[in-house]
């Protein structure tokens, strides 16, 4: 793949995901290919881990996390 890749970070509830689908609507325009991704996500497997990480009944050690 080609073309520019945008990174938003930031800490919980600041909203990236509102800032990251807003963005992706104005590139959008049908000139160009958006695609959106998360980590971990993306793929079958770092859903599943995502789903893992952000359970409230899962307990983690700090150093799995």
């Amino acid at each position: 793949m080609t073309g520019p890749y945008i990174a938003l970070e930031g800490i919980e509830g600041a909203g990236k995901s509102t800032v990251a689908n807003r963005l992706a609507d104005l590139l959008d325009d049908g000139t160009r290919r958006v695609i959106r991704v998360r980590e971990p996500g993306g793929t079958a497997a770092g859903e599943r881990i995502r789903g893992v990480l952000l359970d409230t009944g899962s307990i983690l050690s700090p150093w799995a996390e």
